[in-house]
């Protein structure tokens, strides 16, 4: 029997859209009264008084209404179309922003093709992807002038909490916060009951302090995914970090030659690890090492937690007769495991890896994995 709700998915989906379009319209409206008046600093003003914005921040929007209008023009129809969000819209933006013109477009449309399946976080690194196949050297330039840019951080909060940020080179920073989490799971093995953000926050004054007292022997792994070609030096496609992005291939190469190296062996149709499995609850670190070679982050719609990061769980729980093979398990952080065990959400794994997962709602979320995925949203009952 189905349930009736007054306020509905669907209800919900249209106030979603609405709002979209009214977020185009107002930006196009701006773009286009800077552009009668041809008056920009002005009409920033104008802007920053009626949204209630200080000059600088109605500057910055100002300026994506104007690239909304002009070379970001697809864009601006797929928020007016509400076939995305504005967060996904900024991001956009943000990555096209210092591209040359001519490889605006590609990045544009590779971004589009991808905004309706990805989180934000996903569609920037898809873009920073196609970045790096369009225009490897602009990478290396941009970098550059960002990275004199590095700095830490420190944000005044509120009742006596604030935050501490690194803005620095990508890598250092993921291999630091690898680190940290292998620390912060060794602690919680041993019996720890902090949460492991707590623990990873505390573990960073620590280090930084000198006062870290250790929690013994512990190994960050830090995942690349690369094909024969690219370690060959025979192509200089874009190599990925799980859970960070691409990286170029030259750096991956750079990498491998320092590191300690898993084999993999792949079935070489499908490129999807050879089945492993074992009588035991847990999985073998062969099988984990397997299961992060082809799941980069939690498998849950939209997140982005690392899958190095995550729990390891049966689709069909183990105390029901569900294996402890590549076949039933996937990485789910922390929050999705428990929402799939104390909630009222659940997923099933198709023959390529991808599990749909459904909601409360009764509604189909998403094939999910890797970047690429289809949407599938049906309800039952």
């Amino acid at each position: 029997m189905s349930e009736s709700y007054e306020y509905t998915a669907d209800g919900f989906e249209v106030l979603v859209k609405r709002h979209r379009k009214d977020a185009a319209v107002m930006r196009s409206y701006a773009a286009r009264m800077a552009e009668e008046r041809g008056d920009y600093e002005f009409v920033a003003d104008v802007v920053g008084e009626v949204m209630g914005m200080s000059p600088r921040r109605a500057s910055n929007w100002l300026e994506v209404a104007q690239a909304l209008d002009g070379p970001l023009r697809s864009t601006f129809e797929a928020l007016l179309a509400g076939e995305i969000c504005e967060e996904r819209m900024q991001a956009i933006y943000s990555k096209t922003q210092w591209l040359a013109a001519d490889k605006v477009p590609a990045v544009e449309q590779v971004a589009l093709d991808n905004a309706l399946w990805s989180s934000p976080r996903e569609l920037a690194g898809i873009m920073d992807e196609e970045i790096l196949r369009v225009d490897p050297d602009g990478y290396a330039d941009r970098k550059s002038r960002r990275m004199h840019q590095r700095k830490l951080e420190h944000r005044t909060g509120s009742d006596g909490v604030s935050t501490l940020a690194i803005t620095g080179d990508e890598a250092t920073n993921h291999a630091i916060t690898q680190h940290v989490g292998a620390l912060a799971k060794k602690l919680r093995r041993d019996g720890d009951e902090r949460e492991m953000d707590q623990l990873r926050c505390d573990i960073s004054q620590q280090l930084l302090l000198g006062t870290f007292d250790g929690a013994g022997e512990v190994k960050a792994e830090i995942i690349i995914h690369l094909t024969p070609d690219i370690l060959a030096g025979f192509s200089d496609a874009p190599a990925q970090v799980a859970g960070m992005g691409p990286i170029p291939a030259q750096v991956a190469r750079d990498y491998a030659a320092k590191g300690d190296w898993y084999r993999l062996v792949e079935d070489p149709v499908t490129g999807v690890g050879i089945k492993a499995e074992t009588k035991s609850r847990f999985p073998t670190p062969g099988m984990r090492r397997l299961l992060f070679s082809t799941h980069k982050t939690c498998s849950a719609p939209f997140c982005m937690a690392a899958a190095v990061t995550c729990d390891i769980d049966h689709c069909r729980r183990h105390e029901d007769g569900g294996k402890t093979c590549i076949c039933n398990l996937l990485p789910l952080c922390r929050h999705h495991h428990r929402l799939k065990d104390e909630g009222n959400w659940s997923y099933i794994k198709n023959p390529v890896r991808f599990p749909l997962f459904a909601g409360h709602f009764g509604c189909g979320v998403r094939w999910c994995g890797e970047s690429r995925f289809a949407w599938l949203r049906t309800r039952w009952g």
